[in-house]
């Protein structure tokens, strides 16, 4: 067969791909592979259309997750589903045909060596031309770049929960009479000028759950943009250099009380639908495209020193009971691996930003089919970050806020590790009804210094008086030098 010029990847959802498929070729003579386009996916049938009439006639199925490649020839592509007989369609997706946007015919598939590059090359993508000279289908993570701002701190908010669950007046719903609460961006504002960082962010780091249980309607999504604006115009900074990653809330992966099945497995890993109104939301935030990954290297320029931020998405699980734990796959170390390969010219920071756990926060972390808590994948994604450099790893979650040291030891051979500051940010928006205990609202500072990271992570209170410091400390790293 002659060498692939076309790569589609994909994977087992709950049954055998390449079984179900080769069934149908040893009995039909040929099988209809379908292109299961994800939903936020740059148009892709143009392209496999293009490379066939080219005279491209054998593509490359790659299963990274199995780490399989399969060579396979193909006779024909369609674009439209009704030119497409159907008996040679598995049965397990034969009545989505309507939703597939390309089909190639195959004739043959052979399985051949796996190649780490050219599984590498799909991040988040389904598509991935292998013409040298063609990078039209390739999803590659993209860096934000700046003027350099002289500033110094970074601003972490986290869980706000607007919608029922969202504990601040707004510019839509503002207090009654008798009511002394003040609008989020106020509170923060007025409790920056206290520790005199007011005139000194840079950027906000946002780590999920912006909503409540998906409440994504034109209201509450209206009203997040309005206050995460406000907050930017006041603090003298750019929607650009806001950077989100998204919460379990934000990203509803199958209705309340549905059970896991084939059936929704297979919708979501044609369309995944569930993430469609948070890509919006980052669009109309910041303006970054619909169709980027929702894992992604980003740099804020300050003064005198380059943070590279990497944000993850944790909430990868699709449809099972244990969805609402924490989990990011296989992205999230790769990712990080291009982190830590990056340039560091100048005094370079790296933070890793998430939504779940990496480490527990609870005294008692009572075990719930339903998961609420921690990264499953945390260890993984821990070394890795470590490996990269990564100085700080911070998220939200639980609305508990706490500090800790993760590091591992060093095996035969290895570079004695430097370990990474975990801090979990409290909930700077939940109603008091969403909060553990008597936890009250929280944000965090992260100031950049020649000695290391100033963490100051304050009470946050509704009434826009002063609250207690919970942590005031300067963590002990130090920023990267020259490839260091």
């Amino acid at each position: 067969m002659e060498t692939p010029r076309l790569a589609l990847r994909f994977r087992d959802p709950g049954i055998d791909t390449i079984s179900e498929h080769k069934q149908i070729l040893e009995k039909e003579g040929a099988v209809w592979w379908g292109w299961w386009k994800k939903d936020a996916e740059s148009p892709g049938q143009t392209v496999i259309l293009k490379l066939h009439e080219s005279g491209a006639k054998t593509v490359l199925l790659v299963n990274r997750h199995a780490r399989k490649n399969y060579t396979a020839k193909c006779l024909r592509v369609e674009g439209d589903a009704d030119n497409v007989d159907t008996l040679r369609i598995p049965a397990y997706y034969r009545d989505k045909a309507k939703r597939i946007p390309a089909w190639l015919l195959l004739g043959e598939i052979i399985e051949s060596p796996y190649d780490d590059a050219i599984g590498n090359s799909f991040q988040e993508g389904t598509i991935l031309s292998l013409l040298p000279d063609d990078e039209s289908t390739n999803t590659l993570p993209s860096t934000t770049r700046a003027e350099r701002i002289k500033r110094s701190s970074l601003l972490h908010i986290s869980d706000l929960h607007f919608g029922d669950d969202y504990g601040f007046p707004t510019a839509e719903n503002p207090p009654k009479i008798g009511d002394i609460r003040k609008r989020l961006p106020e509170c923060l504002l007025r409790d920056l000028k206290r520790i005199k960082r007011d005139q000194d962010i840079a950027g906000i780091l946002a780590t999920g759950d912006f909503t409540t249980r998906g409440d994504w309607s034109d209201k509450t999504m209206g009203t997040i943009l309005r206050e995460l604006n406000d907050l930017a115009r006041d603090l003298g900074i750019s929607s650009e250099n806001i950077f989100i990653a998204p919460g379990n809330h934000d990203i509803v992966r199958y209705a309340a009380g549905a059970g896991p099945d084939i059936e929704s497995l297979i919708d979501k890993q044609i369309d995944l639908k569930h993430e469609r109104d948070y890509r919006f939301f980052r669009y109309k935030l910041n303006k970054t495209a619909i169709d980027e990954p929702l894992n992604r290297n980003q740099e804020l320029l300050l003064e005198d020193f380059t943070i590279q931020i990497c944000t993850l998405n944790s909430c990868a699980l699709v449809s099972t009971k244990w969805t609402e734990y924490g989990y990011i796959g296989e992205f999230g170390a790769q990712l990080l691996e291009e982190l830590g390969r990056k340039s560091t010219e100048a005094p370079t920071y790296r933070i890793l930003a998430l939504h779940h756990h990496l480490m527990p926060v609870s005294r008692v972390d009572t075990p719930n089919t339903d998961g609420v808590s921690l990264t499953l994948d945390a260890i993984q994604i821990l070394d890795s970050a470590d490996q990269a450099g990564v100085h700080l790893a911070i998220h939200g979650h639980q609305h508990t806020p706490r500090l800790a040291h993760y590091k591992n030891i060093a095996s035969n051979g290895e570079a004695p590790h430097s370990g990474v500051y975990i801090v979990a940010g409290g909930s700077t928006g939940a109603h008091e009804k969403r909060r553990a205990g008597s936890e009250r609202n929280s944000y965090s500072v992260l100031t950049f210094k020649s000695n290391g990271i100033q963490l100051c992570s304050r009470e946050l209170r509704t009434d826009a008086k002063e609250g207690a410091t919970i942590f005031d400390t300067v963590l002990d790293v130090k920023p990267l030098i020259k490839n260091q």
